[in-house]
């Protein structure tokens, strides 16, 4: 994610929490690049065994 994103994000007062930022959930964090997918603990356990697999 871009400063310039992220700055705009914060700005959008409509998701805004307390005044101290933008809260991204799920698929919007997917599209913005901070996380890969979404998913729970079952995939996220997958997801690691995969990773150590790999090494």
């Amino acid at each position: 994610i871009s400063a310039e994103e992220l700055r705009g994000m914060m700005a959008e007062t409509d998701e805004l929490l307390n005044d101290m930022g933008t809260i991204l959930i799920g698929k919007q964090a997917v599209e913005c690049g901070i996380i890969d997918e979404v998913g729970g603990i079952s995939q996220a356990l997958h997801k690691l065994n995969e990773l150590i697999d790999k090494k």
